[in-house]
């Protein structure tokens, strides 16, 4: 049987400071199942993120490799702050079941972690939560979401807990028309932090260092529509998060 309220606290301890920002989503809906054919979290390589507490950290990959690297940094001191945030179910467009699993394991090792309160915080989200371009078909529950700014502290905030920078570890290419290796809901946070002078550096599997970013502002960057677009296009579930089923098609009626 899986005590939700232990894993929880697992990944969002009372005396750690960014443990506010955890979404809940996930943990309040884990069951048994989850557990089932849990092998292993595959190890990640995170000897690329620098040691001391002046450095943020934002993990866009996917789900289960999010987590993964997000325990591989607590060895180099970081607190791993889950931002999944989209409701789990069968026949979902984002696939959330591995994610459940490497949570429930994960908060094991992290109970036996002697990790500081003041640990910097690594930002986990998963990079499919757009849905990777599948179907939204009528039946199908729509669980895909969005990073919005909100979903982060501000960079006023960081600043203030000594936060001088922040590294982007993702796998997105650059575009030869421009930097476009930031997820457009992410850029929308990112370059407000940008602009609020907080140094950005991206870092992917296999290079060698970070490289100094200038995150190029998104589609419909500060539109004051921009929110009431994208909410617009996603469902939201009572219970918190992100996710529905779509509705069938309304027969039409009529008389025969």
């Amino acid at each position: 049987m899986i005590d939700v309220r232990e894993v929880y606290d697992a990944w969002a301890p009372r005396e750690a400071f960014w443990s506010r920002w955890v979404k809940p989503v996930l943990f309040a809906k884990l069951e048994p199942g989850d557990l089932v054919g849990a092998g292993p979290i595959v190890a990640q390589d995170a000897a690329w993120a620098p040691l001391g507490r002046d450095t943020a950290l934002v993990i866009d990959l996917p789900g289960e490799r999010s987590v993964a690297m997000g325990l591989a940094l607590v060895e180099r001191g970081y607190r791993p702050v889950p931002l999944f945030n989209g409701v789990p179910s069968l026949n979902a467009l984002v696939m959330t079941q591995a994610i459940s699993r490497d949570l429930v394991a994960g908060a094991a090792e992290l109970r036996g972690r002697a990790l500081s309160p003041e640990a910097p915080p690594a930002f986990l989200l998963d990079s499919a939560r757009s849905g990777g371009g599948r179907v939204v078909a009528p039946g199908a529950f729509d669980n895909r979401w969005c990073v919005l700014v909100q979903d982060l502290p501000s960079a006023a905030l960081l600043v203030d807990r000594g936060i001088r920078k922040l590294i982007l570890f993702n796998e997105l290419e650059t575009s030869v028309i421009g930097d476009r290796s930031v997820a457009d809901d992410l850029a929308h946070v990112l370059r407000r932090f940008q602009e609020a002078g907080l140094p950005i550096a991206r870092m992917s599997p296999g290079a060698l260092s970070a490289t100094p970013i200038t995150v190029a502002a998104p589609p419909a960057y500060r539109s004051l529509w921009y929110r009431f677009q994208v909410l617009a296009g996603l469902r939201r579930n009572s219970t918190g998060g992100f996710g529905d089923v779509v509705p069938l098609p309304s027969a039409s009626g009529g008389f025969g």
